[in-house]
């Protein structure tokens, strides 16, 4: 079973969403590939060129990193962060264009299927993608009758009609 959180995220939101992780949680940042077999830390959250940055980024507690397992992807040279398996959670950044924001997710999942047999994950990491959970919808407003939570600058320039929250490729979240 898997939890998420949508939302919407201007670069100002998302350097505010990664300052209340790094003050309220023990977080690193990790990209989700690595050309070796040991993850690769980021700096950061922000996207330093939206359509060539990866926006898919992996959180992780310090004490966890040896617990995270990557799968060689031989056909595309890299090794994978295998996030069903790992004490990790996915956050996927909103990418931005000047006009149009795409929305962005935080995700994990509780357990994974092994042999078979479903296996929890242990419960310090549940607790600890609990509390993240939390510092974000904290940080951020839900969008009223929505399943998605928006940061003060996309709000504000959304309101302002300088941003169009999308939810795909077409469409639009709001009029």
């Amino acid at each position: 079973m898997g939890h998420q959180v949508n939302f919407f995220l201007m670069p100002e939101d998302t350097r505010l969403l990664e300052q209340r992780l790094r003050e309220e949680c023990s977080v690193v940042f990790l990209d989700g590939e690595s050309r070796g077999s040991t993850p690769v830390r980021l700096p950061g959250l922000e996207v330093s060129e939206f359509g060539k940055t990866r926006l898919r980024v992996m959180l992780a507690q310090p004490e966890d990193l040896k617990s995270v397992i990557l799968r060689h992807v031989p056909q595309q040279g890299y090794w994978a962060v295998e996030s069903d398996r790992s004490p990790v959670i996915e956050l996927d950044r909103c990418y931005y264009d000047g006009k149009i924001l795409r929305a962005g997710r935080l995700y994990y999942q509780r357990q994974f299927a092994e042999d078979g047999v479903w296996v929890e994950k242990p419960e310090v990491f549940q607790a600890w993608a609990r509390k993240v959970f939390s510092v974000t919808r904290k940080t951020l407003q839900k969008l009223p009758d929505r399943p998605y939570y928006v940061g003060p600058h996309a709000l504000a320039g959304q309101e302002q009609g300088r941003v169009k929250l999308m939810v795909s490729t077409n469409k639009s979240l709001l009029p």
